[in-house]
């Protein structure tokens, strides 16, 4: 004889708009969501509520504590007051994105130092690393030779340390 434990799936999930830069799927009690961008893992949280940063399609699956996955909800279209030009932060301005063939990086002028402004695969690959001064405050990364994906902006100054998600389509 064997003894079989059965978990039951987390329902399929259906996303709801809460406001202009948030949308939220059903709860699930200490379970996950995996959140997908126009078909890509975009990021896992322990939170049902999703901060949107950029327009684009979105689904999620809910992943039990055992670690059971949901069906993946319908797709929710999302139109993000995202503008050509959009301030991420006060601090740093990144446009287009999501993006095609290059990426405008600027910072704030009180902001900028000595550091590093480097682009990563979402599995951690740096593609691209530019050396920043006092001096500069603009940056186009050319991104012709990327395939379509999320990647990760990191930007580090003597004044500064942020991390941003970038998709090219």
């Amino acid at each position: 004889f064997f003894n079989a434990n059965f978990e039951t799936l987390p329902p399929t999930p259906t996303l709801s708009q809460t406001g202009p830069n948030s949308i939220k799927s059903d709860s699930l009690e200490n379970g996950t969501y995996v959140w997908l961008l126009d078909g890509n893992n975009f990021t896992t949280t322990s939170s049902a509520t999703l901060t949107i940063t950029q327009s684009g399609v979105y689904r999620v699956v809910l992943v039990s504590p055992q670690g059971c996955r949901s069906d993946t909800s319908e797709p929710f279209n999302v139109t993000a007051p995202v503008s050509i030009k959009s301030p991420v932060t006060e601090s740093v301005s990144i446009s287009p994105n999501p993006f095609r063939d290059k990426i405008e990086v600027e910072l704030n002028p009180g902001l900028a130092g000595n550091g590093k402004l480097q682009l990563f695969s979402i599995e951690g690959k740096e593609l691209v690393l530019y050396r920043m001064d006092k001096a500069k405050t603009s940056f186009e990364i050319s991104t012709t030779d990327l395939p379509k994906g999320v990647y990760v902006l990191k930007i580090s100054t003597d004044k500064l340390k942020k991390t941003l998600r970038v998709v090219k389509e």
